[in-house]
């Protein structure tokens, strides 16, 4: 009876794991297309925003 037990616990936490996997990948699919709308110019100017900062902030 105890293997039946542990046989219906594995199977409902594969399950349950195979969902989960399945909703962070619809998630992530989505922070990607919205990735993709953001012009490619922007993370340079990011970047050159957080050098700057950083510099200012050794600075003092």
């Amino acid at each position: 009876m105890l293997e039946i037990i542990a046989i219906i616990i594995f199977s409902i936490a594969t399950f349950a794991i195979a969902f989960i996997l399945g909703l962070i990948g619809m998630a992530l699919t989505g922070v990607f297309i919205l990735l993709e709308d953001i012009p490619s110019w922007l993370w340079t100017v990011v970047l050159l925003t957080l050098t700057i900062a950083t510099y200012r902030g050794l600075r003092y």
